[in-house]
Parts: structure tokens; C-alpha cells; sequence
């Protein structure tokens, strides 16, 4: 199966977005990670991970869906009143990265409520038919990495955003 008909199974029903989870993509993250770490996955035991090796695959699991989320709270399109003030300020100064803000404060999923009504409709339309496309494209192309193994840095943030804003700009110009 490929990534977007994986990403298209696992992300919503047949009419709207429902929601994107982090727990969806575990299993090709540990693939992922296998590879790049040279470890062979028919001897591999997701049991034994130490810690750091399992934040790195849901870093990997969760990226694409942390790079959408801090995109929509830095162009006012999340909706601010699910967290705490603080907890946006975090993310606005940086000081924690997309994927912790995912793990941490939306338990890993990302639900259309966190988006503001008035902008569901790009959501449903850009998130669910071509985000994952663009985000591939990037990483392969930009990065010449793995879609699903794929750290979270705010440099490669900064350097995605632009696409996110040319797929807005575009919708909102359809």
C-alpha cells in the first residue's frame, strides 16, 4: 500500500476529516527507522527500544502532522482556545519542538477541532487530498530523506511553511 493510501485509510472517514493520529504511522516509523539504523526488522523487537530510540520513531511517526498543526496556530487557523496560553507560547518562542507539542498537549492525534471552523473546509480539502503528497515531495526532494524518518527540527519547519502557505494561497484563490 502507498503512503497516501495508507494516509487517506488512516485519517478519516468518507465524507470529512476526522482526525490524524500519531499511533497510525507507528509501525512504517519503526520501518523507517530500521532501515536508516541499519537493524534488520525481522530481528527486531520493538520491545526492547530504550527511550530515546522510541521518541525518535514517534518524532518520525509525527512529524507531518506537527508541521500542519504549527503552521495553522502561527497563521491564527488552529483554534487557540483548546490550550492553554502557555502551552501556545511554547510553541510560538520555539521552546519545544511540533512533535512534542502533538505528544504532549494533543495526545498524539490531531482532531479537526483544533482547527477553527471557518477554516475546516482547507483542511478537509488540502489536509486530507494533497498535504501528504506536498510532504513527501519535500522530504524526498528538499531533504533527500524518508518521509517517515524525518526528525523534527524548526530550521526544516521553517523551510516547509512555504509550501503550506502557497497551498492556502491557492484554495483561498480557487
Amino acid at each position: 500500500m502507498s503512503i497516501f493510501h495508507f494516509f487517506r485509510k488512516n485519517s478519516h472517514n468518507a465524507n470529512n476529516f476526522c482526525c490524524d493520529k500519531v499511533d497510525y504511522y507507528w509501525d512504517i516509523a519503526i520501518e523507517t527507522f530500521c532501515k536508516i539504523h541499519n537493524k534488520e526488522m525481522s530481528n527486531f523487537d520493538p520491545e526492547n527500544l530504550n527511550e530515546d530510540e522510541e521518541n525518535i520513531i514517534w518524532e518520525y511517526a509525527g512529524n507531518h502532522i506537527a508541521f500542519f498543526l504549527i503552521w495553522a496556530f502561527q497563521n491564527q487557523i488552529g483554534d487557540e482556545e483548546m490550550f492553554e496560553e502557555e502551552e501556545l507560547q511554547l510553541l510560538r518562542r520555539e521552546e519545544i519542538s511540533g512533535t512534542e507539542f502533538v505528544m504532549e498537549y494533543c495526545d498524539g492525534k490531531f482532531y479537526s477541532d483544533l482547527i477553527k471552523a471557518t477554516y475546516r473546509s482547507f483542511l478537509e480539502d488540502y489536509y486530507m487530498r494533497k498535504y501528504m503528497q506536498d510532504y513527501s515531495a519535500f522530504v524526498e526532494n528538499e531533504l533527500e530523506g524518508i518521509v517517515f524518518g524525518i526528525r523534527f527540527s524548526w530550521e526544516i519547519y521553517h523551510k516547509f511553511a512555504p509550501v503550506l502557505d502557497r497551498a492556502y494561497s491557492e484554495y483561498v484563490h480557487i
